[in-house]
């Protein structure tokens, strides 16, 4: 049988105590022996677990499945960690061979053994390149390869249907096999396989130039420098040949891998060298590694004895590595020693070692700027500049471009100097890129990293001080080239900052698809920092991620929004569970995003609960103390009255606005910063007043939302222009609601200038500019402007018009109110020929809607056929007034049959305009019934609301009935109605 491993366990440091040893090895003999099926388990047997190898409790439970099963079998008992790991294997050799041998695969014992080598190598792949392994490395013949990599695949199932090549687990009994296999025949007690010395090298072919390692370099280099740890024969058959003939192997490995190297024992200085020299200037993946073998290196070399020259060269060459990995600590002990010893040389020799003082400057200053001591760190960068300055003026052509890297770091540290910043910058980039920005000149120049850092910086500086246009094309430039050619020699960390510099200039400028690829990119970014160094970098992932859902949430693709907003909400709960009081307020705001991006997803209800979470976690956080979260908490009450709004719940909604508001009127007069979000807090309750009707306390807000807008500085007026537009278009229907109407028309006609500006930058305002044209329109008519009412509502119909044909829902409502408005605007010109065509397209608006929205529509299609019918009569087409008229009643008739309350007066209108019509054509028959139905509805409404004062009432209905009667010669029952009109009339003229 097979001895099954369950899974891969994270093992903790062992205690070095015997008895621990001891205990740990009991618990898991009694357990294995359970899982083996042994009737009854036996005291576990004292074991000899002395060596150093037995401390890890894997390798205590190895030796415990090893005892467990050799007790069952009735086997020797093994007692050294290699005797543990070769009986493990010859039971996984029984397993081959009782495989092959009851024909559950064609695969030979030898074969497979050499197939799960290759497979603990190389780990999981694609089923076909597993198959061009098996050919390629010698253990089947192509025909017959595919055959074996099945055959594999039943002993050892993948995780993944797609795949071939699960490596024998746990870790440590396939680095052990590895090691095994290839060592000298007789050496261990375990059958060895000269085909596996060579193998490796096969695998990774060492002497092919490769800019790019295979996949599965990574992770086989990775396993054979922990193999060769702990079994000299590997490292010194196997692994050093390898690096001595490829070098950047071990980069292909990254940090695990470079780190490890240095304990190995007895690696020859050579590797060491020849991997310190391959390695890259700078990369995360190797940055750490490259960090612990300069230290060992130079560690090293230091033990041998050098001159003071070389051993400073050291120093500061390590310092570097220090520094790109993170320990700025430690680099600036060294870097300080460094730069001592360089200013005592050059005032020796200056001409020698002023340009490795400049540099070692320069290196200090950035790491000085790390720790947090700007200050120092910008005196030591000028003092740098200024040094290459002057070498520049004897030495322009080797100098200049050191003269722009530091001009590039300088201008970083004058934030709060921004011309002065903006010049350094872009004499920065003038120096780097020399005239000419083509790739071939400055990327050969071997200051291409420098040369975008410091393209990046002018960009940053470009819109400190406003100039956002020339921000964008300066930080497009380091962007686009770092997706053509990822080698450039930027650090990933400064690629991020380029892409969340770029997306949030592009979002202000409202290229929200650019904005969105930029951010794409930076989640690409962290994701890569996260795999490398989890703990470092996953807040800032899971940052990144809020603001990529926010990008796709400006673009309307909200179902991608909220998996990115779930994923960063997972990512900071782990993190609170660390960690509360630093990551609660970043939990909260995920939470509130994510509510928001539901919410357009139709989601209200489940939005609403997650923003009340979001606004609990604030409020604990503001309960603590800590104010500075105000504006969060008020961003939060916010967002819930924008779901509450949608759930129709104004009043909850506009209390919640309220809170927000009076929070941030507070913060807003203290921190300028504040004041857009105070400004869309204004907004909102400016939008809740008007929709409760309370249009005087609307008025007023938006009185103090347009203060605070102009507030603003210039930038900031420029990227709320819609917000301000919206305020003056709520403005303009509450001072029209209110009299105001001249108010309301300079209110509106801001709001549309304002609209047509935007136009030109994006087609989406186009709505807004229609509705505000519409308003426009109205207050125009009230003014008594009535032609300059009909161009307005011209215009608006329009666009309202364009906008249905592709988004019906969303428009036609809007195109409805339009058309009545233009419908009235003309009826009042005594324009009846274009009042009635406009009519006539109400009524058909009105008919999709009801397709759409019964409930709402079918109610207003009646009216407005009921309006077409009098309009008709009114311009003398008595026979045209019929149709609508009785489509009027008809649809009045359903309506009052499922709600009459709400139905009936406007039934008893249409039934009796009915009759009315039918006599004005001269259709005396056709005119009594609906004549008799609008009496018996108006007295059924007169019984319920008498009296029932009105010139549509029932003394009318019965006059008019009366009167058909008579001309139809139907003399007693009309005299039966004058008597019931008599006994009516009394009532209704008291």
């Amino acid at each position: 049988m097979r001895i099954q491993v369950a899974e891969t366990l994270a093992l903790q440091p062992l205690a070095q105590t015997a008895s621990k040893r001891q205990e740990i090895f009991d618990v898991a003999y009694q357990r294995f022996a359970s899982i083996l099926g042994m009737a009854k388990a036996e005291d576990a047997p004292t074991a000899t677990l002395n060596a150093d190898d037995f401390n890890t409790v894997l390798s205590i439970h190895m030796a415990a499945l090893a005892a467990a099963d050799s007790s069952k079998h009735s086997r020797q008992t093994p007692q050294d960690p290699v005797g543990v790991t070769s009986y493990l294997l010859d039971r996984e050799y029984d397993y081959w061979q009782a495989s092959y041998e009851n024909q559950r695969v064609a695969t030979m014992p030898r074969a497979m053994a050499r197939t799960v080598y290759t497979a603990t190598l190389t780990r999981s792949m694609q089923t076909a390149q597993a198959s061009a392994f098996v050919a390629r490395l010698g253990i089947a013949l192509t025909a017959e390869a595919d055959l074996v990599v099945q055959d594999h695949l039943a002993c050892y199932p993948a995780q993944r249907a797609d795949v071939a090549f699960e490596p024998l687990y746990p870790d440590r009994l396939g680095e052990d096999f590895i090691a095994l296999l290839a060592a000298r025949e007789g050496e261990f007690d375990y059958p060895a396989d000269p085909w596996a010395v060579t193998a490796p090298g096969r695998l990774l072919r060492p002497d092919e130039a490769m800019e790019d390692p295979p996949s599965w370099a990574r992770h086989s280099v990775t396993v054979l420098t922990e193999v060769a740890r702990r079994w000299p024969h590997v490292a010194h058959q196997q692994l050093i040949p390898l690096l001595l003939r490829a070098p950047h192997l071990a980069i292909a490995g990254g940090t695990p891998v470079i780190a490890a190297l240095t304990e190995i024992p007895g690696i020859p200085l050579q590797v060491l060298d020849l991997v310190a020299n391959a390695l890259p200037g700078r990369d995360i993946n190797i940055d750490a590694g490259a960090a612990v073998l300069a230290r060992h290196l130079t560690a090293l070399r230091l033990e041998l004895g050098v001159d003071p020259q070389s051993r400073t060269e050291l120093q500061a060459a390590l310092a570097i590595r220090l520094s790109n990995a993170g320990l700025h600590g430690e680099a600036l002990e060294i870097l300080e020693e460094v730069v001592r010893a360089y200013r005592s040389l050059a005032e020796i020799a200056p001409r020698e070692f002023n340009p490795l003082l400049a540099r070692e400057l320069a290196h200090l200053g950035n790491t000085l700027a790390e720790l947090g001591r700007e200050d120092e760190g910008q005196a030591s960068t000028a003092e740098s500049l200024d040094i290459y300055r002057r070498l520049a003026e004897v030495d322009p052509q080797t100098f200049k471009p050191y003269v722009g890297w530091v001009s590039s770091l300088l201008s970083g540290y004058l934030r709060s100097e921004p011309s002065a910043a903006l010049s350094l910058a872009e004499e920065a980039t003038a120096l780097l890129f020399q005239g000419d920005s083509s790739e071939k000149t400055w990327v050969e120049s071997g200051f291409a990293g420098h040369a975008l850092a410091a393209m990046a910086t002018k960009g940053r500086r470009l819109r400190d001080v406003g100039r956002l246009e020339d921000a964008v094309k300066a930080l497009e430039l380091p962007a686009r080239i770092y997706r053509q050619l990822p080698r450039i020699g930027l650090s990933i960390p400064e690629i991020v900052a380029i892409f969340t510099d770029l997306s949030g200039l592009l979002s202000r400028l409202g290229r929200t698809e650019l904005a969105l690829a930029a951010s794409q990119d930076q989640v690409r970014a962290y994701r890569e920092l996260a795999r490398l160094d989890l703990k470092q970098f996953q807040s800032s992932l899971a940052m990144s991620l809020g603001t990529c859902g926010l990008r796709e949430s400006e673009l309307g693709h909200h179902d991608a929004a909220a998996a990115l907003f779930q994923e960063a909400v997972d990512i900071f709960r782990q993190l609170v569970a660390e960690n509360s009081g630093l990551y609660s307020p970043y939990l909260a705001r995920a939470m509130r995003d994510l509510a928001l991006c539901l919410s357009e997803l139709g989601e209200h209800e489940v939005a609403a609960d997650w923003l009340m979470q979001s606004a609990g976690l604030y409020g604990e956080i503001r309960a603590s103390g800590r104010v500075e979260y105000d504006v969060e908490l008020a961003r939060s009450l916010d967002g819930s009255s924008a779901v509450l709004c949608r759930l129709e719940r104004w009043e909850d909604a506009l209390s919640w606005a309220l809170q927000a508001v009076e929070l941030l009127r507070a913060k807003a007069s203290v921190e300028p910063d504040d004041l857009p979000k105070k400004l869309v807090a204004l907004t909102r309750c400016v939008m809740l007043l008007a929709k409760t009707e309370r249009w005087e306390d609307a008025i007023e807000c938006a009185a103090e939302a347009t203060a605070t807008y102009e507030e603003l500085p210039a930038v900031e007026r420029e990227a709320e222009w819609e917000r301000f537009a919206v305020l003056h278009d709520i403005l303009g229907v509450a001072c029209g609601r209110t009299a105001r109407v001249e108010e309301a028309r300079g209110a509106l006609e801001v709001a549309a200038e304002i609209y047509r500006r935007m136009i030109t930058h994006s087609p989406k305002y186009r709505h807004s500019l229609a509705t505000t044209l519409s308003n426009l329109g109205q207050a125009l008519m009230t003014l008594g402007r009535s032609l300059e009412a009909e161009s307005q509502m011209l215009k608006a119909v329009s666009i309202l018009r364009e906008l249905s044909a592709t988004d019906p829902a969303r428009h036609l409502p809007d195109l409805l109110f339009a058309l009545i408005g233009l419908s009235e605007i003309r009826y009042n010109l005594d324009h009846h020929t274009s009042c009635l065509e406009s009519m006539q397209e109400v009524v058909d608006v009105c008919r999709q809607l009801a397709l759409l929205d019964a409930a709402t529509y079918l109610p207003k299609l009646a009216v407005n056929l009921y309006n077409l019918s009098v309009l008709f009569a009114d311009l003398g087409l008595v026979d045209d007034a019929i149709a609508p008229n009785l489509e009027a009643v008809q649809i009045g008739r359903l309506l009052a049959r499922d709600s009459p309350r709400a139905h009936m007066r406007f039934l008893s209108s249409a039934v009796f305009n009915l009759g009315v019509r039918n006599v004005e054509a001269g259709r005396w028959p056709e005119a009594l019934e609906p004549a008799m139905e609008a009496v018996e509805i108006r007295r059924l409404l007169f019984r319920l609301d008498q009296p029932a004062a009105s010139d549509e009432g029932l003394a009318v209905a019965l006059h008019n009935a009366a009167a058909i009667l008579i001309r139809l010669g139907r003399h007693e029952d009309a005299r039966r109605i004058i008597a019931e009109e008599r006994a009516v009339s009394p009532s209704l003229e008291s």
